[in-house]
C-alpha cells in the first residue's frame, strides 16, 4: 500500500436508539480506500484496566476489515479473522463461528491485500521470526498485517475464560489462563507488527493469534516452530480507532505506563 504520511482517525460516536446498549455503529470512513485502512476498537489499556464491555457488534465490525485479532464481551475468548470468517476461540481451545449480534471490546481488523512476501524457515521459532522481522522492516513506525500459512512443528497457544462483573484486570485473568499445544499441525498465523509509538493504545511490536487449517482450533499465539509455511505481509499509516464512549471509559485514569502488564499478559 506504501505511505509517506500518518493518517490516525479518532471517532467517539454517541449511542443511537435501536444499538446494543454501550456499543457504537461506526461506519467505515467515507473518503479513504477502506482497504487502506487499519480499524482498532478501544485501546489496550483499556483492556489492561478490565473494560470488558462490548464497544461494537462483530456485523458492525465485518464492514471494516476480513482479517484480524481481538476478543469479545466479557474477554471471552481470542478471535481471528481471516478471508472474511470471523472465529471465537473460547477457553475450551475450540474454534466457534462468530455471530453478528456478538460484541468486542477490543479489535483490530483491515481488508488484507498482500503487500510483501517474505521467507521463513524450517525451525524458525518466535524468537527468531520477531529478530528476523526486526531486521528485514524498513518501515518500523508504519503498521504491518502479518499472515503465515503453512505447516508448524509446534505451536502453543491460549485463550482466555470468559469473566463477570466486577471485571478483574486483564493480567489477573491471565495468570490462569488455558494453554495449548499442536504439533506438526496445518494452520494460519494472523497477526500485526505495531510500531513502539502505539503504547497504550495498542500492542508494540507483535501481537499474533492462530487457527488451524479445519478451523477447530486455535488462540493467542505464545511460541511456534515453522515447518513449511508462506508469510505475507500488508503494510500500511492509516489507523482509524474507534473508542468506547462510555461513562467507564471516559473516567478511567490512562496516565499510567502499562508496559510491565502488558507484557506479562502477552507471554
Amino acid at each position: 500500500m506504501g505511505y509517506k504520511s500518518i493518517i490516525c482517525i479518532v471517532i467517539a460516536i454517541c449511542f443511537a436508539a435501536g444499538l446494543l446498549a454501550g456499543c457504537v455503529s461506526a461506519p467505515p470512513p467515507d473518503d479513504q480506500d477502506q482497504d487502506d485502512v487499519l480499524t482498532q476498537v478501544s485501546t489496550i489499556d483499556a483492556i489492561l484496566n478490565g473494560l470488558y464491555d462490548g464497544v461494537i457488534t462483530y456485523g458492525n465490525l465485518k464492514e471494516h476489515g476480513d482479517f484480524g485479532i481481538g476478543t469479545f464481551e466479557g474477554l471471552d475468548g481470542e478471535m481471528v479473522a481471516l478471508d472474511g470468517n470471523f472465529y471465537q476461540i473460547r477457553a475450551d481451545g475450540v474454534a466457534y463461528p462468530v455471530g453478528d449480534n456478538m460484541t468486542a471490546p477490543f479489535a483490530c481488523v483491515l481488508f488484507f491485500d498482500r503487500d510483501q512476501e517474505m521467507q521463513v524457515w524450517d525451525g524458525m521459532n518466535y524468537t527468531r521470526f520477531r529478530d528476523y522481522m526486526d531486521d528485514s522492516i524498513s518501515d518500523k513506525n508504519t503498521f504491518h498485517a502479518i499472515r503465515m500459512e503453512g505447516t508448524f512443528s509446534y505451536v502453543k497457544t491460549r485463550s482466555v475464560p470468559g469473566q463477570e462483573k466486577p471485571y478483574p484486570p486483564l493480567v489477573e485473568v491471565t495468570a490462569n489462563q488455558p494453554t495449548f499445544e499442536f504439533n506438526d499441525t496445518e494452520g494460519t498465523i494472523v497477526g500485526f507488527y505495531c510500531p513502539p509509538y502505539v503504547e497504550g493504545l495498542n500492542v508494540p511490536g507483535y501481537h499474533l493469534h492462530f487457527i488451524t487449517e479445519d478451523r477447530t482450533a486455535g488462540g493467542h499465539v505464545l511460541e511456534f516452530t515453522v515447518k513449511d509455511a508462506e508469510l505475507s505481509l500488508d503494510y500500511t499509516s492509516e489507523l482509524y480507532i474507534i473508542f468506547p464512549n462510555t461513562e467507564e471509559f471516559n473516567s478511567l485514569d490512562l496516565t499510567k505506563s502499562r508496559k510491565e502488564e502488558l507484557e506479562k499478559a502477552e507471554k
